[in-house]
């Protein structure tokens, strides 16, 4: 043997293998949760982006409707000529309008008045100028309340 070889010894060479499977198992663990993270989180806002638009659209047409009315189950407004109709289901509210839009949310009834008065709901048509119901969301009970102020010449026509 004319000369010592420089190299490692099977005993560095499996340490420096356990210390990199170990650095390994932690990035993979790290990336694994941050995935979690993003999903629960886009999860959130999409769920957060759905119950926003369903408001948006709903003191939308409350506002710049020219007659809203209860008739079979449904809401309708009248905006500039145009029909627009809820109907509200134990897990979606269904919007009609030029296009059908489907928020799947879970609440409860809305409760529909006229100056004050819980109007009933009955296939006959009536006029209402407030309504509120609740969304269930991540056990929670968001209250959403609408009121429309109409002028006298709306309410007679």
């Amino acid at each position: 043997m004319k000369g010592k070889l420089n190299a490692f010894t099977i005993m560095e060479l499996t340490v420096a293998m356990l210390i990199s499977a170990i650095v390994v198992a932690v990035a993979y663990t790290a990336l694994v949760l941050m995935g979690n993270v993003y999903r629960n989180y886009h999860t959130h806002q999409t769920e957060l982006a759905v119950i926003m638009r369903l408001d948006q659209l709903l003191r939308r047409d409350f506002t710049r409707s020219d007659a809203a009315f209860l008739y079979n189950d449904s809401m309708h407004f009248t905006v500039d000529s145009q029909q627009i109709s809820y109907a509200f289901a134990a897990d979606k509210i269904i919007r009609k309008s030029l296009i059908t839009d489907t928020f799947k949310l879970e609440g409860n009834k809305p409760v529909y008045l006229l100056e004050g008065n819980v109007l009933q709901v009955t296939k006959d048509t009536a006029v209402i100028d407030e309504m509120h119901f609740e969304i269930r969301y991540q056990k929670n009970e968001l209250p959403y309340h609408y009121k429309k102020v109409f002028s006298s010449t709306q309410l007679f026509r």
